[in-house]
C-alpha cells in the first residue's frame, strides 16, 4: 500500500479570506484575493502548534523592542483558559446572540492585528488574554468589539464571494452576516451602526453628560474607557463608509479631528491609573527621552525636510506678531510628526503615525479650521502617510482619502513637489508598501519613480 502523507491544513491565511472561509495563496505583502478586490491584506499572529510549544519554549526569546512600565506581560494557563472559556461559552451563559457570538470570534481571529501589526507581542497577548476578562465584565466593551468586528467583517464580505460561503450548518446566525441590504434593520451593516450608536450612548452615560465625572481612580472605569477609546478610534478612523469626515470646517457635524481631541482627553485621564492595572500593554510604549528624538532644527527625515522649508519660506514671507504664533503652532505640529516617524521607527509598525491627530494642539487645531494654507496641507501630509502605511480597509473608501481629493481641488494646483507625489502614490498609484521600520526615511518623489 502506497503510503500517503498527512495532509496538514495552512493557518497562515490573511484575514480576509479567514473571514470568508475561502483559500488564500498567503502571498506577501499582499494575497492576491485582496489585491484583486483592492482590500488591505493583514495576517494576523498565529498561536503556536502545540507540536512547537516545547520547542519554542527552549529558544531563548528576545526581548520586545520596547518595554511599558517594566515588565513583559504574558499570558497565563488562567488567561487563556478565560479567553476560550468566553470564545466557546454557550451563547445564553454569556448572554449575547449567535451572531454577536460569531462577532466576538472574528475579533479575536481577524482584528487583533490591527493593534500590534504582528510585531509587539505584549500588545496582542494583552488584547487577546487580558480584554476578554473585561469583555464579561463591561457592555461597553462588548459594544465596542461588535461595532469594531461587524465594520471589519463588513469589509471583508465580497458579493461575488456569498454565494460559495458554506452556511448550511448554522444558517440563522449567519443570515445576518450575509445580509448587505442596508434597509434592512437586521443587515450587518445596520446592526453594526446600532453596535456603534450604542457605544456611544454607553460611554456618554460613563463620562458624564451630566455635573458628575467618571471616577479615573478606579481601574475598571479607566480600563473600560481606554479600551473604548482606541476601538471607537480604529472603528471611525478606517470605516469604508465614512461615518465622519477628517475634517468638517463649518462645525455643523461631528468629524474626527474633534473625535480626536476628546478621545485625547480621555486618554491622559485613564493613562495614570491604567499603568497599574493588568491592561497597561494595550499602552505600547511611553514617550521617548527628549534626547532620543531629533530636534526639529537637525531632523533629516525627507518628509520632514520639506515641510520645514515650506515653513521657513512662509516665515520669510508674513512677519508679524500674529504670524509668530502661527509659526510657533505650525512648528509644534510638525514637531508632532517628527515624533509619530521616530516612533514608527522604533516600534516598526504604523501606529504611532496614525494616533498623529492625538498630539496636535488647540492652536493647529484652529488653524484647521480658519483653514490655513499651511495647516491644511500638514494635514494633507498626515493623511497621505496614514494612507501609504495601510490604514484603510478599503483603499478607495476612507475619510483620509476623501480629504486627500478634497484638498486635490481645494488647490486646484500643488505649491510643493512632494505633495504632487505624495498624491500620485495614494491616489493614482494606490501605493502601501512602505516599511515600517525605516517610514522616516520614506520621500514620496524617490518611491513614485521605482514605481514609474
Amino acid at each position: 500500500m502506497e503510503f500517503k502523507p498527512k495532509r496538514t491544513r495552512s493557518r497562515g491565511g490573511c484575514s480576509s479570506c479567514k473571514g470568508l472561509k475561502i483559500k488564500c495563496d498567503e502571498s506577501k505583502p499582499s494575497c492576491s484575493y485582496c489585491i484583486s478586490t483592492r482590500r488591505t491584506c493583514f495576517y494576523p499572529i498565529l498561536k503556536p502548534l502545540k507540536k512547537d510549544i516545547k520547542a519554542a519554549k527552549q529558544k531563548e526569546t528576545s526581548p520586545p523592542i520596547i518595554e511599558v512600565y517594566g515588565n513583559k506581560d504574558t499570558s497565563t494557563h488562567v488567561d487563556e483558559l478565560t479567553r476560550e472559556l468566553v470564545l466557546t461559552q454557550s451563547t445564553t451563559i454569556l448572554g449575547i446572540s449567535k451572531f454577536e457570538l460569531r462577532l466576538l470570534r472574528f475579533f479575536d481571529q481577524g482584528c487583533l492585528h490591527l493593534f500590534s501589526f504582528g510585531v509587539n507581542d505584549t500588545v496582542h497577548n494583552t488584547w487577546k488574554y487580558k480584554v476578554p476578562y473585561l469583555f464579561m465584565e463591561s457592555e461597553l466593551v462588548r459594544k465596542s468589539i461588535f461595532s469594531l468586528s461587524a465594520m471589519a467583517l463588513l469589509t471583508a464580505i465580497d458579493l461575488d464571494m456569498i454565494q460559495g460561503v458554506d452556511a448550511s450548518q448554522d444558517e440563522k446566525s449567519l443570515m445576518n452576516i450575509y445580509n448587505l441590504n442596508l434597509e434592512d434593520k437586521h443587515s450587518i451593516f445596520s446592526k453594526n451602526i446600532e453596535y456603534f450608536a450604542q457605544v456611544i450612548d454607553l460611554k456618554k452615560r460613563m463620562i458624564g453628560v451630566s455635573s458628575n465625572e467618571p471616577d479615573f481612580q478606579d481601574p475598571k472605569v479607566a480600563k473600560e474607557l481606554m479600551v473604548a477609546s482606541i476601538l471607537i478610534f480604529v472603528y471611525l478612523g478606517v470605516h469604508p463608509h465614512r461615518l465622519i469626515p477628517l475634517i468638517d470646517f463649518t462645525k455643523e457635524t461631528t468629524d474626527f479631528v474633534q473625535i480626536t481631541k476628546g478621545i485625547r482627553s480621555t486618554v491622559v485621564n485613564c493613562l495614570p491609573t491604567l499603568a497599574k492595572t493588568d491592561l497597561r500593554g494595550i499602552v505600547e510604549y511611553g514617550m521617548p527621552s527628549v534626547s532620543e528624538i531629533p530636534t526639529f532644527k537637525q531632523c533629516t527625515y525627507p518628509v520632514i525636510v520639506d515641510l520645514k522649508q515650506g515653513l521657513e519660506k512662509l516665515n520669510e514671507d508674513e512677519i508679524s506678531s500674529t504670524n509668530t504664533e502661527v509659526i510657533s503652532a505650525l512648528t509644534d505640529a510638525i514637531y508632532s510628526l517628527i515624533v509619530a516617524l521616530y516612533r514608527c521607527n522604533i516600534s516598526k509598525h504604523p501606529i504611532p503615525i496614525y494616533r498623529y491627530l492625538l498630539s496636535i494642539t488647540d492652536d493647529f487645531r484652529d488653524l484647521l479650521y480658519k483653514k490655513h494654507p499651511y495647516a491644511l496641507r500638514i494635514l494633507f501630509v498626515y493623511a497621505c502617510l496614514s494612507l501609504v502605511s495601510k490604514f484603510s480597509f478599503y483603499g478607495d473608501k476612507n475619510l483620509l482619502r476623501d480629504y486627500v481629493l478634497w484638498y486635490k481641488d481645494y488647490l486646484e494646483n500643488f505649491s510643493y513637489e512632494m505633495d504632487h507625489y505624495f498624491f500620485e502614490l495614494v491616489v493614482n498609484k494606490r501605493f502601501t508598501s512602505v516599511e515600517f521600520g525605516i517610514i522616516h526615511e520614506f520621500d514620496p518623489k524617490i518611491e513614485y519613480q521605482k514605481l514609474a
